[in-house]
């Protein structure tokens, strides 16, 4: 198999330019990825500090507080008993 010098310099160039394509996608997609990953860390700290709130008045009370009954009725919470 003899192969010229410009048969590779061309096979080289498709390569290259097969390799900026699919990079051109990944770097479409990357932001989508972070952003999604920004998202789920926040959500997920959210629900932490509802915890660690919760955890925290219950230590404090006996009963049920107040701030329990207000995480129960909002719909955003993990705590959101739905009627």
């Amino acid at each position: 198999m003899d192969l010229t010098l410009l048969e590779i310099i061309v096979s080289l160039g498709v390569v290259f330019w097969l390799f900026c394509f699919v990079m051109a996608i990944l770097l479409f997609l990357m932001p989508l990825y972070v952003i999604g990953i920004y998202n789920q860390t926040r959500q997920t700290a959210r629900h932490l500090k509802e915890i660690a709130e919760l955890v925290r008045s219950i230590s404090n009370t006996e009963g049920k507080s107040d701030l329990q009954m207000d995480r129960e009725n909002d719909p955003k919470s993990i705590f959101y008993k739905k009627k």
